[in-house]
């Protein structure tokens, strides 16, 4: 409401200053954002990585124990 304002005829006009203001608010918070989701998905490559050694062991043991049954 503040950006919005009537001028010397009494159209509506925009103040960009009021606007400039409002981006950058927004863009700080798309930046908090970009980062949150970076953090989230570098905690989900490690936690990835973990589950492929974890699976590659087992698999080990599987063949192991397979060979031992037969």
């Amino acid at each position: 409401p503040n950006a919005v304002m009537k001028d010397k005829k009494g159209y509506l006009m925009i103040r960009w200053d009021e606007m400039f203001y409002c981006m950058l608010n927004s863009i700080k918070e798309l930046a908090a954002k970009v980062t949150n989701i970076d953090s989230r998905v570098t905690k989900l490559e490690k936690e990835n990585q973990a589950l492929k050694t974890q699976n590659q062991m087992l698999e080990k043991r599987l063949v192991r124990l397979e060979k031992k049954v037969k």
